[in-house]
């Protein structure tokens, strides 16, 4: 099965079960407000607004989805396929709230599918989490359309670090 919005759309909706609906931060869709994430990191600024622009979202996700589905097919190394699915989906930010849960999930489904043991970051480890990805999406800059979902990967050193030691404990 190849992934699509309405795809996504649905998990959106299931994942964000009793949130208080706002017509500003629509459930089961695509943000329509730029939107951005404060940073609790020493060295970083106080708010990551490196995601991608609310009218740029479909467009992106359109890219995101193709690679995915063509990434489906297997020969990846399972945490960089992760790390792939995961910081790509975070750095578009698609929904108004929810996206990290969505990137979680939709990076451990096909380990779980392909009966790998899932990344399990720990609660411990959340700041680290979040810094790692929040230094890469900055130094990438703003997404825009035709760019590179995955630029500057080195930078997500941290972050691979994290995911394969989260599947080791």
């Amino acid at each position: 099965m190849d992934w699509r919005a309405a795809d996504l759309f649905r998990l959106h909706t299931v994942l964000m079960q009793g949130s208080t609906v706002d017509s500003l931060k629509p459930i089961g869709a695509w943000k329509i407000e730029d939107n951005g994430t404060p940073i609790k990191v020493r060295g970083l600024p106080p708010w990551n607004d490196a995601y991608a622009a609310a009218h740029d979202v479909p467009a992106l996700m359109d890219e995101w989805l193709a690679e995915l589905n063509r990434r489906r097919n297997g020969g990846d190394d399972p945490i960089e396929s992760q790390v792939w699915r995961h910081a790509c989906f975070t750095r578009i930010h698609p929904f108004a709230d929810g996206n990290g849960r969505m990137a979680r999930m939709l990076a451990n489904l096909p380990l779980l599918a392909a009966g790998v043991a899932p990344v399990d970051i720990p609660a411990t480890a959340r700041d680290r989490y979040l810094a790692a990805l929040a230094r890469w999406q900055m130094e990438c800059g703003p997404l825009r359309p035709g760019h590179l979902l995955f630029a500057k990967p080195k930078l997500l050193a941290d972050f691979r670090k994290l995911c394969a030691a989260s599947r080791d404990r």
